[in-house]
């Protein structure tokens, strides 16, 4: 299965299990870890994932 997000331009197919492993991943290390104690590294690491979000479910 994979996701066509549309719009202009070449459309871009993800395998979803592909995308679904990648944004797990970065949920877990640059979100969601306990170890992390900088609450600006986490801010960052939700503002990349929200920005990545936007780019490929318009």
């Amino acid at each position: 299965m994979e996701y066509d997000p549309g719009g202009p331009g070449p459309r871009l197919r993800i395998p979803y299990p592909l995308s679904a492993e990648v944004v797990e991943e970065h949920i877990r290390t640059r979100i969601a870890d306990p170890a992390m104690t900088d609450d600006a590294e986490r801010t960052k690491g939700a503002d990349e994932l929200i920005g990545v979000l936007r780019t490929y479910l318009k």
